[in-house]
C-alpha cells in the first residue's frame, strides 16, 4: 500500500517493493510549497487519464506506474472499488545536470523528465 507523509516541507510519497518492481516507480519527496492541491477521489481508476508508459496496468483492477497525456504527466498507485487521494502539484521538481555533455560516439545526453505532476495513491 502507498503511503503519504507530510513533514514540516516535503509531501513524502512512499511505494511498496511490489509497487516499484510492477510499476517502474520510484518514491517522490516534493517540496510543500509547490503542491497545489490534495484531494479524496472516490475511484481512483475512473480518475486515472491518459496512456500507461511505463508502468502496470490491469484493466478495471489495478494501475501501478506513470501515465501520460499532453502537458501532464500522473504517477498513480490505484486499485478496483477504493479511494484514492489526488496530489497535484504546480511545477514539478526538474534535476537537470548544469551542462548537456556529449557521451561516447558523439550522442547528446538526454535532460530527464520533471518528475511530476499529481500523484494518486490508495488510502486503504
Amino acid at each position: 500500500m502507498t503511503t503519504t507523509r507530510v513533514t514540516t516541507d516535503t509531501l513524502q510519497i512512499r511505494f511498496t517493493r511490489r509497487e516499484k518492481i510492477a510499476g517502474l516507480v520510484r518514491d517522490i519527496d516534493l517540496p510543500l510549497d509547490i503542491v497545489r492541491d490534495a484531494r479524496v477521489v472516490p475511484d481512483g481508476l475512473a480518475a486515472t487519464r491518459g496512456l500507461r508508459a511505463p508502468g502496470l496496468g490491469l484493466p478495471g483492477l489495478r494501475m501501478i506506474g506513470t501515465w501520460r497525456r499532453p502537458g501532464h504527466k500522473t504517477v498513480v498507485s490505484v486499485r478496483r472499488d477504493r479511494p484514492a487521494v489526488q496530489i497535484v502539484v504546480d511545477h514539478p521538481p526538474v534535476r537537470r545536470p548544469a551542462a548537456r555533455r556529449r557521451r561516447a560516439g558523439g550522442a547528446r545526453g538526454r535532460h530527464p523528465r520533471p518528475l511530476t505532476d499529481g500523484a494518486t495513491a490508495d488510502t486503504r
